[in-house]
């Protein structure tokens, strides 16, 4: 009887994988409005609002996927053919359904998603990670773990996080100076006897990242978002890499958070010409300190490949993962790992994931392709 529930159970789970896509799909069709209203930044794009959304329908019918990307992408800018090589949000469900199916597995989230489980993982794999400080508990006073936690750290700079938290969302900054503890907060001094904590906290050392980055701008630690994937016969590549930093005084440089990116030339290691923050708006320039983008040469740029390599190989069961990777003057160093980073920020800033053909053969191979107008790009 045993042995015949688990058959049902594995063969309503194919039905639910097998429809999932197609439910999400309609649902999405119902956002399409919103999509058309309030996701297209009517400032940059100057195109017909009659075609803008043709071409909406054209991307959610034809390349079968939510046209979320058309904004930030300036997809406006660009001929229908080129918007194949666009793979479009790893989130939206047919895209979803071939990564979780491949290379993104569910049962395997968990492990990265939490930060400290992922940092034991780390530390167990031999991959250098930023050094934790410990941990907080919600359940306990935060106060007195502060103090503990900071004892013998007399002026090292710490960073707080969400165990569970992502986008650089609830994080916060503490620092023990002549026995005081110091918690800053979105750039403010918190009061330490109002300070709480609803979950559970990660504390890190904050890594001090290489001075060349420091001149791009030093208010946060600018990390590269690298997009690896390791194929059937165990071969890893990197398909994607880009720089974030912050902007206006902010200390994290998440592109969610309102930081600028600018995608990597995979080759040579220099940053490419033109910046983005998640609107689409184009920088030649960081806006706080005039550094040109363009030609940025990345320091350690073969060891930082050679590390994303390494850290993708350490971890056969997830085959597809989001690495930022922060550049110290000893060497890269993880700060996050992502099991399912977006694409849609990826190719913004680095361009359409299909335009290589390395990367569309691999794709190909792997089954990961998802609409008849890829078949046959190059």
């Amino acid at each position: 009887m045993e042995a015949f529930a688990l058959v049902v159970r594995a063969w309503l789970r194919r039905i639910d994988d097998a429809l999932t896509p197609y439910l999400r799909q309609l649902l999405r069709f119902l956002g399409l409005p919103y999509c058309y209203l309030y996701l297209v930044d009517w400032k940059q794009c100057r195109r017909s609002p009659v075609l803008v959304a043709m071409d909406q329908l054209y991307i959610f019918f034809v390349l079968r996927y939510f046209p979320d990307n058309y904004s930030n992408c300036r997809l406006y800018e660009l001929p229908r053919r080129e918007w194949a090589f666009y793979y479009g949000s790893s989130y939206h469900p047919f895209q979803r359904a071939r990564l979780q199916r491949r290379v993104q597995p569910r049962e395997y989230r968990i492990p990265f998603e939490d930060k400290e489980v992922c940092q034991q993982l780390c530390i167990g794999a031999g991959i250098r990670i930023a050094q934790s400080a410990g941990v907080l508990d919600p359940n306990l006073p935060v106060v007195p773990q502060l103090r503990a936690l900071t004892a013998s750290l007399e002026g090292v700079r710490l960073i707080g996080k969400p165990v569970l938290g992502a986008g650089g969302a609830g994080i916060f900054f503490i620092e023990r100076s002549e026995g005081d503890i110091c918690v800053y907060r979105n750039g403010a001094l918190v009061d330490i006897r109002n300070f709480f904590i609803r979950e559970r906290i990660l504390v890190q050392h904050l890594v001090e990242q290489h001075t060349e980055l420091s001149q791009l701008y030093s208010g946060s630690v600018n990390t590269i978002r690298i997009l690896t994937l390791r194929d059937r016969n165990a071969e890893v590549h990197v398909l994607s890499a880009v720089l974030r930093c912050g902007i206006g005084g902010a200390a994290v440089d998440n592109w969610s958070a309102g930081g600028v990116a600018a995608g990597i030339d995979l080759e040579s290691g220099t940053a490419m010409a033109t910046a983005f923050d998640k609107r689409g708006i184009e920088f030649k320039q960081h806006p706080d300190t005039g550094v040109t983008f363009g030609g940025l040469l990345l320091p350690k740029w073969r060891e930082v490949l050679d590390f994303a390599q390494q850290v993708q190989s350490a971890f056969p069961y997830h085959p597809m993962l989001g690495l930022d990777v922060a550049i110290t003057a000893t060497g890269p160093v993880i700060i996050e790992i992502n099991t399912r980073p977006d694409f849609i920020f990826q190719e913004q800033t680095a361009g359409p994931l299909l335009k290589s053909p390395r990367v569309y053969r691999l794709f190909e191979r792997e089954n990961l392709l998802f609409n008849r107008t890829q078949l046959g790009l190059h």
